[in-house]
């Protein structure tokens, strides 16, 4: 969905089908079921990778490739079980004023580095998130809510958005699509597939940063950088329904635009007016 004067547009070339929304739907209800076993039964997990089981089967039945949205659902449910045996709020993000704040989760390399260190894991989380929530925090259940509300239109434009890749005979828009997503000649690519949009800012000498509907990353996910004196950059996006940031805010703090946009699109461009 490209994103013009902060308003949403929809791709005339790509369409979700019934199938996809149920098949969605169902996997939704799947990770949201196992979610609330950690909230409200405050079974700690903190040390198996259980949450995105029916993730990752629903990927290779499909073959779409799901393995950045799997560490996002594991780590969430991390952190919700952490969070669920001390009582501990969700740290969030603010995106959009105007909505509730999305769910925040550390780096993806700082949990699965520590897996097997859980008590030593425990701690450091434990601390990540007391210095997270202090900022920003929502109570668990909305925290959850919040997670699954976003992932399911992360999900569906991932697996429409891989067929639709697939499918693509335009050379130029093949050309701006690569990753783990069945294209000849692609490139290597973050784990999830994507494509090279094309992003044009208020201000220049920025940073790019991108988030999901359904959680966001602290550190952020780098998307590219640095916007020159003509402020438009090249920046490689993951398919799904993505959030656009910048440090663009004093001591290099990160400001978000509040819309979003669906990767990929027949016309990968984005242009914010926030900075």
């Amino acid at each position: 969905m490209a994103t013009v004067g902060g308003m949403q547009r929809e791709p005339e070339n790509i369409r979700i089908s019934e199938a996809t929304e149920r098949s969605v739907q169902r996997l939704a209800d799947s990770v949201g079921q196992t979610l609330d076993d950690i909230i409200y039964d405050r079974a700690l997990r903190a040390a198996e990778s259980v949450v995105s089981a029916p993730l990752r089967s629903f990927g290779l039945t499909r073959d779409i490739p799901i393995d950045d949205v799997a560490l996002d659902v594991d780590d969430f449910g991390v952190l919700a079980a952490l969070g669920s045996e001390t009582r501990m709020p969700c740290p969030a993000l603010v995106i959009d004023p105007a909505e509730a704040p999305i769910p925040l989760l550390p780096a993806y390399d700082f949990i699965g580095d520590q897996r097997w260190r859980v008590a030593s894991l425990r701690a450091d989380l434990l601390d990540w998130m007391d210095t997270q929530s202090a900022k920003v925090s929502i109570p668990w259940p909305q925290a959850r809510n919040r997670f699954i509300g976003g992932l399911e239109p992360f999900m569906r434009a991932r697996v429409e958005g891989v067929q639709w890749a697939r499918d693509q005979r335009d050379e130029t828009l093949r050309a701006s699509l690569f990753g783990h997503i069945g294209i000849p000649g692609g490139n290597t690519a973050p784990p999830g597939g994507g494509q090279w949009w094309t992003i044009e800012t208020r201000l220049s000498g920025l940073n790019i940063y991108h988030a999901g509907t359904h959680a966001a990353r602290q550190p952020p996910n780098f998307a590219g950088g640095v916007t020159a004196a003509k402020p438009r950059l090249k920046v490689f996006l993951p398919m799904g329904t993505v959030h656009i940031g910048a440090d663009s805010l004093p001591n290099g703090h990160h400001d978000w635009d509040p819309s979003s946009i669906t990767v990929p699109s027949p016309t990968p461009q984005f242009k914010t007016k926030r900075f």
